[in-house]
């Protein structure tokens, strides 16, 4: 296996792993140690791919939203009055965070939470503006 390969595949464990720390549990409960030790993964692997824990975190919630985001702009809207176009939109979001279990926590605590949302948006600007752009262009 290539060195670019194997590098890829050590980053997609890291952020399977981390999704289901992160997307079960707030940040402040979530644990690199216990992340690590669950998926026999180093912390020296973890500090070699992130800076922190919230730089993991934070790239877990922009997964988040890029994934939400683009089921927002393939939902299909055209033609439809606006109330059936909001029905659609919450009916998109609900579908996946069905599909994406962990993704709804991440969203949840990063927009909801008012300490985290402060956070996300200092450290992530653009963490809701493309979702509420999609939701205005879809609505609108």
């Amino acid at each position: 296996m290539k060195k670019e390969e194997k590098t890829r595949r050590t980053y997609e464990r890291i952020m399977t792993a981390a999704m289901e720390e992160f997307g079960t549990k707030s940040y402040d409960a979530a644990s690199l140690t216990t992340l690590c030790n669950e998926n026999q993964i180093s912390k020296g692997l973890i500090y070699h791919n992130f800076k922190n824990k919230d730089e993991l975190y934070l790239k877990c919630v922009e997964e988040c939203f890029e994934k939400m985001t683009l089921c927002f702009k393939n939902s299909d809207c055209q033609g439809k009055s606006v109330q059936e176009r909001i029905h659609d939109l919450f009916s998109a979001r609900q579908h996946f965070f069905e599909g994406n279990p962990y993704y709804a926590n991440l969203f949840f605590q990063a927009v909801l939470r008012r300490d985290q949302y402060r956070y996300c948006r200092r450290i992530y600007p653009g963490i809701s503006g493309d979702v509420q752009r999609i939701f205005s262009e879809k609505i609108l």
